[in-house]
């Protein structure tokens, strides 16, 4: 079974935050239980943001989502389970295993994963994976279908 239904891949660019909510609402109208999707840029370049945007699309209140970089993880519920990591602080993958990592995938939640190359041996292939920049007028998003992890 595939965790998305008809992906948004392109390139997007958002000149503001509401663009940038509207497009992970839009992301998350393409998404079944189960989807994992990991969001890589910069410190600053709108991961949260557009992971609010996606929490939103999935019946969780935006204002409830917040960045979980010394928690790790959120868990929100909306018309979907949302699972929101931030592996930022995790040095290594083997972290994750010991904060039930192997618990979260066997969940039928939406997985929404900020630095998700800081666990890259544990990720399953067929994530979708955006990739966030800061550029000039505003931020580039690029949606696409990761090939393997």
């Amino acid at each position: 079974m595939t965790s998305e239904r008809e992906t948004l891949a392109g390139v997007y660019t958002c000149v503001t935050e509401e663009e940038t909510l509207a497009l992970g609402r839009q992301i998350a109208s393409t998404l079944l239980p189960g989807a994992i999707v990991c969001i890589k840029g910069d410190l600053g370049a709108g991961k949260t943001v557009l992971c609010r945007g996606i929490a939103a699309g999935l019946g969780v209140d935006p204002n409830d989502v917040r960045s979980p970089t010394f928690s790790i993880v959120h868990e929100y519920q909306g018309c979907r389970e949302v699972l929101h990591f931030d592996c930022y602080r995790l040095s290594k993958p083997e972290e994750a295993l010991q904060i039930g990592w192997e618990d979260y995938l066997a969940r039928d939640a939406v997985m929404l994963i900020e630095w998700p190359e800081r666990i890259a041996g544990l990720l399953p292939t067929g994530c979708l994976e955006i990739r966030m920049e800061t550029v000039s007028d505003g931020r580039r998003i690029t949606v696409m279908k990761a090939e393997k992890s």
